[in-house]
């Protein structure tokens, strides 16, 4: 497992999305407001289903981000947001267990529930500046998508998906959400509220 996980290469994290994405998607990725929201008003039906949920060590360059030292533990949450049944975004959380307890009271008790609904309407909660990447086999969050969208989608091994992380502080703490963007999302068309 150590093996393959030093053949991973790294993400590489962009202050702007790519100049050549199509500007649909374009208008996904740098989305300010809650994604859950916005994703909400282009389904019938839309569920988070939680992959899982554990305590265990961020990758280098989650730890970086996040500012830890190597030794900090941290908890993990793995989601698919789904919209009429189909997967449209992975998405993955990180933060240091201690700063859970001391400022992420929520946090274990969400389930299946949201993460984003949470965020955006705690009026303590700053999100700080997104970051995009081009994820690519090879990648280790490339390879998460494919796992988690397996579930449902076909998902080829070399298909470039477009991500976006951005760090969430509450007091003192930092939350670090990834947000990858399936290729189905861009099958979602806006609700017409008066059928």
């Amino acid at each position: 497992m150590k093996d393959s996980m030093r053949k991973l290469r790294r993400t590489h994290w962009q202050s702007r999305p790519a100049g050549h994405l199509p500007p649909a998607l374009r208008d996904w990725l740098t989305e300010p407001g809650s994604l859950t929201a916005r994703l909400q008003a282009h389904c019938r039906r839309f569920r988070v289903q939680r992959l899982a949920q554990y305590a265990g060590a961020a990758s280098g360059e989650e730890r970086a981000l996040l500012g830890l030292r190597a030794a900090k533990p941290v908890v993990c949450r793995e989601v698919v947001l789904w919209c009429d049944d189909i997967p449209v975004v992975c998405a993955r959380t990180v933060v240091s267990r201690h700063a859970l307890q001391r400022d992420w009271p929520f946090f274990h008790g969400l389930g299946q529930r949201s993460l984003g609904a949470r965020l955006f309407i705690d009026p303590q909660v700053r999100r700080q500046p997104m970051h995009y990447a081009a994820l690519m086999q090879g990648q280790a969050l490339h390879a998460y998508a494919q796992r988690a969208a397996a579930l449902a989608a076909n998902l080829a091994a070399t298909q470039t998906l477009q991500a976006r992380c951005s760090i969430f502080a509450r007091r003192r703490g930092k939350m670090l959400v990834t947000e990858i963007f399936l290729p189905a999302l861009m099958n979602l068309k806006k609700l017409d509220l008066k059928e």
